[in-house]
């Protein structure tokens, strides 16, 4: 009665879920994802035990000690080499330690006047009381460290945050070339009404 009209509509569906069938297959056997080496961001947190490795998510105890004590070594070094700031201040580049600012942007302000974020405002940070900003609460071992920031306390402190001051609310694990620092802080010493001269 209905002839051959009702199986051709239906083969012409099945074909074409075959067809999509195998594109979607075929699409996925040619385009493997590949696994991230490390983080493409670090999600915040107001927790103070969360991990800022820069790797894979989660690790075990062992890693979490190689980092610490990375981190550590870090900042030793750098205080000990307090002479070598001096040196790598001379070759610096503020227009590099902007651009790596922006990895700071997320939590802070570089603005004159600007508004407090997750972090300080870091105009005027040079040479500044450490743990102390008009309307910013800092962390009890910021405020109990004291003193000025020097150039050599930046230093250390931008090499590894938490192994300069245990319990810092600073994420951020640290940049580990000493250059990418003294950038860093060159352009740090630029914004500034009075900086202190360079070492």
């Amino acid at each position: 009665m209905f002839g051959y009209e009702p199986y051709k509509i239906l083969g012409a569906l099945l074909f074409t879920l075959l067809l999509l069938t195998m594109l979607r297959v075929g699409g996925n056997a040619m385009l493997i994802p590949e696994k991230l080496v490390e983080n493409a961001y670090v999600p915040l947190s107001v927790t103070e035990d969360y991990s800022t490795d820069e790797g894979e998510g989660e690790e075990d105890d062992e890693g979490t000690a190689q980092n610490e004590s990375e981190g550590k070594a870090a900042a030793k070094a750098s205080r000990e080499g307090a002479p070598q700031i001096a040196v790598l201040l001379a070759a610096a580049d503020a227009g590099a330690g902007k651009k790596l600012a922006k990895k700071c942007a997320a939590c802070h302000s570089f603005e004159q006047g600007g508004k407090n974020k997750i972090g300080p405002v870091l105009w005027n940070i040079v040479g500044a009381e450490k743990g102390k900003h008009e309307g910013f609460t800092y962390s009890e071992a910021l405020v109990e460290k004291g003193g000025a920031w020097t150039y050599g306390d930046l230093d250390a402190f931008l090499s590894a945050p938490k192994a300069y001051v245990p319990g810092t609310k600073m994420l951020f694990p640290g940049f580990k070339k000493p250059q990418d620092r003294a950038n860093l802080i060159l352009y740090l010493h630029s914004l500034s009404d009075k900086p202190p001269p360079l070492p």
